[in-house]
């Protein structure tokens, strides 16, 4: 917990003018739901009460236990199709790669060769989604949260794909804006050589006040939906996967977690621990103590890790964050960085974020899965993009990307 002065009306004024902030700026869409999220974070920041900055390894409990989805079933033919008929999946598409020298949304890079054509992340998702609906004859809806920065781009490549968008349901669903804070004072950033670096992604914790604002979770709620599929748009494993959503369906949860046994290149994943009372909390590297470094990376220890892709039951959801005004109490996590990425003597801020995947403490019965590595492709750096591309690689027939050692999916 850190040590400082609280004063209550001092830091009333700093959040007010923060909050004017986004109010004022367009790009940030910043509404009044995203602007209670906003505000509950920055006051446990400021507050101190930010005893989940840290999940300590002796308050929890490692998870050794994970059941493993049956790889005979996910290759049989039984599907459930009224669960596949009230399923969207969503794809988190709102990064421009900047880490891999981007300034375009990292989904539309070429990814593959399909005979003459040259494939995108995007254009292998949507033939993923194509393919699935011919095989179950189902139009399974894809929704994209997209930020500002990718929106447009992204929407004109999804325009050659005719009558791809399914009715009533909305292609895309667009991520919020924050500003960056102050490490010393907590007060909005100022950086007149380039304002739009005063502004950062709020983390893929976001989603869920993406989905609730402007109702659109209602209306998938009364347009028959029941469940979403969510994972990155850069990781071509996190295939949509009936028998996955019959597990999910079957196990009553709120919300399913995919983990995946965990590597020594697998340490910057989140693992999920329990808390004393048995419920499920997933620790980001973030919220490793300096002092727990050493038993946290423990791959005996801690065996499994998290591949950022899950499974929510909307309904549920709703209930949720009705019950809260479309505020999930998400663990703070606190992303110190320097307000320029690219210049490390530049004022040091701190981005209020949030993991998607931290969600799994708010429901009381949710749960975990254990998949095949297959599943978790990830391109973060230059050299995962080279590796995708390259000949270890290749699509099958359903337009899955395997490796060239493994079966179809």
């Amino acid at each position: 917990m850190r040590n400082m002065c609280y004063n209550v009306a001092v830091y009333q004024e700093k959040l007010r003018r923060i909050v004017d902030k986004m109010r004022s700026y367009r790009g940030a869409l910043a509404s009044e739901t995203f602007i209670r999220v906003f505000e509950n974070l920055y006051t446990r920041l400021v507050r101190g009460v930010v005893s989940d900055a840290y999940i300590r390894e002796d308050d929890v409990k490692p998870v050794v236990d994970i059941r493993e989805i049956d790889e005979t079933a996910t290759r049989s033919k039984e599907v459930d199709l009224d669960a596949i008929s009230k399923t969207v999946v969503v794809k988190l598409n709102g990064g421009l790669g900047t880490t891999m020298g981007l300034n375009k949304a990292k989904s539309l890079l070429p990814v593959v060769r399909n005979g003459e054509d040259e494939l995108t992340f995007l254009d292998v998702i949507v033939r993923q989604i194509l393919q699935q609906r011919a095989k179950y004859s189902v139009d399974i809806p894809l929704i994209l949260m997209n930020s500002t920065n990718t929106s447009e781009d992204t929407l004109q490549h999804l325009s050659k794909y005719e009558n791809f968008a399914v009715d009533s349901v909305p292609i895309q669903i667009m991520q919020h804006y924050e500003p960056k804070i102050t490490a010393d004072s907590f007060e909005a950033v100022s950086y007149p050589e380039n304002p739009r670096l005063e502004w950062c992604p709020p983390g893929h914790g976001n989603f869920f006040v993406a989905i609730y604002d402007n109702n659109t979770l209602g209306t998938l709620l009364n347009c028959g939906y029941k469940y979403a599929f969510i994972s990155n748009s850069d990781n071509l494993g996190a295939v949509f996967d009936p028998h996955i959503l019959s597990a999910f369906v079957s196990s009553g949860a709120g919300i399913m977690l995919e983990f995946a046994d965990k590597t020594a290149d697998d340490i910057k994943g989140g693992h999920v621990v329990r808390r004393s009372d048995g419920q499920f909390i997933l620790r980001e590297v973030a919220q490793i103590h300096p002092d727990d470094r050493a038993r946290a990376v423990d791959l005996k220890r801690h065996p499994y890790f998290n591949t950022n892709s899950l499974w929510i039951d909307l309904g549920q959801l709703h209930d949720k964050l009705e019950e809260n005004t479309g505020v999930l109490n998400l663990p703070l996590i606190e992303n110190i960085k320097t307000v320029n990425p690219v210049d490390p003597h530049s004022q040091k801020v701190i981005q209020l974020e949030t993991a998607i995947g931290s969600a799994i403490s708010c429901f009381s019965n949710s749960t975990t899965i254990k998949v095949s590595r297959s599943r978790f492709i990830p391109v973060k750096t230059i050299a995962d993009y080279d590796r995708v591309c390259s000949s270890a690689y290749a699509l099958d027939d359903e337009f899955c990307l395997r490796s060239s050692r493994e079966d179809k999916c």
